[in-house]
């Protein structure tokens, strides 16, 4: 069965980024798989992994 693992905070710049890329880092080395959605409308995760150009509403990114 699969889980759920959620990271939100009303804050600005607490750290959620650094966070979801940091635990999913983790839990890809101990050979789980990692689905990570960026709901966030300024796409900091879409970014963090090095895409740019957002011309797509949605990418399948696999790793």
């Amino acid at each position: 069965m699969g889980e759920v693992i959620t990271i939100v905070n009303k804050t600005v710049v607490i750290g959620k980024i650094m966070t979801s890329v940091s635990l999913s880092a983790c839990l890809i080395k101990n050979d789980r798989r990692v689905l990570l959605i960026d709901l966030d409308l300024q796409r900091h995760l879409t970014k963090a992994f090095g895409y740019r150009n957002m011309n797509v509403a949605c990418y399948c990114i696999n790793y």
